[in-house]
């Protein structure tokens, strides 16, 4: 009777278990698929570079070296169709170039050069980066928070400054008088959905603004508390206009995202 008693225990004890174990499983993916999708994906060119490699394969004879196309060279010679871009769901600029590379009667290489940044990500509504997000800028190296439906690209070094006379938004406006204006469009705050969506390590309390206007970021408990004379600091976020281009880098750490002035 007692061995029948302990084989029932035991028993339930693996059903519990597997139960138990399905659950986390769950949970996991579900938590998993839900971060995903908020994440913006990469974008390929491939169309554009296949017509490119196939253009020069082509007349490889009249090439040696750097070979600079555009899209229009693409049209023009049948290579790529108008159609065939309107599907692409992209805008392409004049100042768009292929670079494919021939040494030898083969090509080496082929990359796109001056294409529009907001052509480099897909996101249809508001999506954080937490991978290959880096990129040069003010000649310091950023990081891309977030990328909007419009194209519009924020960025942070994750520099912490000091309050100007306990003026949020003038600290914030004094900070871009101070940005290069020719590719930024405004600074903002560090807000607590950044921090939530990113991998940030907050080492101090910071001003943060949420829904309900500017709020202090405990860096021990990572609550959201009501502001107190103890912070006086904040991380700027510039936002930088949507009409940029870049030059080269895979937004790696050491290749960062290079913009075309």
């Amino acid at each position: 009777m007692e061995k029948k008693a302990i084989l029932i225990i035991t028993l339930i004890g693996v059903v519990f278990s597997t139960m138990f174990t399905f659950l986390i499983i769950s949970f996991k993916n579900h938590y998993s698929s839900s971060l995903s999708a908020s994440v913006a994906v990469k974008e390929d060119n491939n169309l554009i570079l296949k017509a490119s490699k196939k253009y020069v394969s082509d007349n490889i004879d009249n090439y040696d070296g750097e070979v600079i196309i555009n899209i229009n060279d693409l049209i023009e010679n049948n290579y790529v169709s108008n159609e065939e871009l309107e599907n692409l769901n992209k805008e392409y600029t004049d100042k768009l170039r292929i670079i494919v590379i021939v040494k030898d009667k083969e090509i080496k290489d082929a990359y796109i050069k001056n294409d529009l940044f907001k052509n480099v990500y897909s996101c249809d509504d508001l999506c954080y980066l937490n991978n290959d997000n880096y990129i040069a800028y003010n000649n310091d190296i950023y990081k891309i928070i977030k990328i909007d439906q419009e194209g519009y690209l924020y960025i942070t070094n994750e520099e912490e400054i000091k309050i100007i006379d306990n003026d949020i938004d003038y600290t914030l406006k004094n900070y871009f008088n101070n940005s290069d204006k020719s590719i930024s469009s405004s600074v903002l705050s560090l807000t607590d959905d950044d921090i939530n969506n990113s991998d940030f390590i907050i080492e101090n309390d910071i001003i943060v603004n949420t829904s309900s206007g500017y709020k202090k970021y405990n860096s021990v408990s990572e609550n959201i508390e009501e502001l107190d004379d103890s912070v006086t600091s904040i991380i700027p976020v510039i936002q930088l206009k949507n009409d940029l281009s870049y030059e080269m880098g895979d937004g790696s750490k050491f290749n960062p995202f290079i913009l075309a002035k």
